[in-house]
């Protein structure tokens, strides 16, 4: 009999015993109960067992009776052997051989050890993927946000160098610059006082373009100085309103007409009426007096000087100022706006500049909405478009004959 730990009832398992020759202990069965019996005529008076495993380093155990109990056993195969002597100490010995197997329950089999072995290492190699592919996730990110930091830094770097250039070049001009026209200033003052004490006022008339040429300079270079300064420090105030390119045009070439005179140097215009945009008046007359000082710069002797606008599309409107001059060198041409890099170069009849003009235009055409594009041809003359938006009043369709005007076209 047998006792089945799930259902705590015993069972007799002797005809399954009798057929497989075996006894088999399943792992749901906690102790099995074995009686014997030995027929003997010669011993009538009776028996005495006893038995030992095989297999097991256990000693013979003698039985008070015929009944072997047997629990707690390991897994595995033994054999059973139960060996019965007559009680009188007398006679031959019988033995009883029965093969044992004790089974193992299935988590501890060898192929369930297997499938789990198995399981463990697909969950490992899983793991370790997972693992390598967060940590490269993770380094990408890193590696992306170095590179973003690294980027920040050189353009925080590049920005860095930018203004401290600007800075040494502001100070250079106002050191320099500045410093020349006083002392022009101070030298025709000691010529003029020297004529009056010489009672020679016809020679006075003499120094009238020169010092009215001077003081435009100076003027020139204080204002470039102000606006720059306003509009790096975001203290310029920009005041769009509707502005009449034809009126703002003939008002800046009134006042360049002495200074254009001395080098013989003429206007044509064709700036319509109907040519208005929406900005900034007094940016955008500065703008113009730069453009246009610097087309007299550096035109020849009895140069031209054109002044254009034109609608290149719907809502914007291009003022263009030409001339036909030294030009610009390509790598000049480059870093035509960068203050830092963009030295003062000397007109056709020796004049000084500050370098700062170009640079104080873009600025305010950028504040105003606009652009501004440089062309030019070394020997054949410079064109300087600035695009601006057409005023907000009313849509204005500029037709314009420019066929009229003898301009000479920049080769491509």
């Amino acid at each position: 009999e047998m006792l089945n730990g799930n259902s705590g009832i015993w069972e007799d398992r002797l005809a399954a015993v009798s057929e497989k020759q075996q006894i088999l202990l399943r792992p749901s069965d906690q102790a099995l109960i074995l009686k014997v019996a030995l027929l003997d005529y010669l011993s009538p008076a009776g028996h005495r067992f006893s038995y030992h495993i095989e297999g097991l380093d256990i000693r013979e155990t003698q039985l008070e009776g015929n009944t072997v109990r047997l629990d707690g056993l390991p897994y595995g195969r033994f054999r059973l052997v139960i060996e019965a002597r007559p009680a009188s100490g007398f006679g031959t010995f019988s033995t009883l051989s029965i093969p044992l197997m004790v089974a193992a329950p299935f988590w501890r089999t060898w192929w369930f050890l297997a499938v789990v072995l198995a399981a463990l290492a697909v969950l490992t190699f899983a793991l370790i993927r997972l693992r390598t592919r967060q940590l490269r996730k993770q380094k990408a990110r890193l590696e992306q946000e170095v590179a973003v930091r690294t980027a920040e830094i050189l353009i925080q770097n590049q920005w860095l160098e930018d203004v401290n250039a600007t800075k040494d070049r502001l100070f250079s001009i106002i050191s320099h610059e500045l410093k020349d026209h006083v002392i022009s200033f101070l030298g025709i003052a000691q010529k003029v006082n020297y004529l009056l004490k010489k009672n020679q006022p016809e020679r006075l008339l003499q120094l009238g373009d020169h010092i009215e040429q001077s003081a435009r300079n100076l003027e020139g270079l204080l204002s470039n100085l102000l606006h720059w300064a306003l509009s790096q420090r975001n203290g310029m105030i920009s005041s769009p309103e509707p502005v009449s390119l034809k009126k703002l045009t003939e008002e800046t070439l009134a006042v360049f007409q002495s200074t254009a005179g001395l080098k013989g140097v003429r206007f044509e215009t064709c700036v319509p009426a109907e040519a208005v945009v929406f900005a900034d008046k007094i940016a955008l007359a500065t703008v113009l007096r730069n453009l246009v000082a610097n087309a007299i710069k550096f035109s020849p002797q009895d140069g031209l000087v054109h002044v254009w606008a034109d609608q290149t599309e719907p809502g914007s409107v291009e003022l263009t100022v030409q001339d036909y001059g030294i030009g610009i060198p390509a790598d000049k041409l480059e870093k035509l706006f960068a203050i830092y890099q963009n030295k003062s170069t000397f007109g056709t009849a020796g004049e000084r500049g500050s370098g700062l003009g170009l640079a104080l235009c873009q600025s305010l055409v950028g504040m105003n909405n606009g652009t501004i594009h440089v062309k030019s041809e070394v020997g054949k003359g410079t064109r300087v478009r600035v695009n601006l938006p057409a005023t907000e009043m009313e849509e204005r369709d500029l037709k314009m004959d420019i066929g009229k005007l003898e301009i000479e076209k920049l080769s491509a």
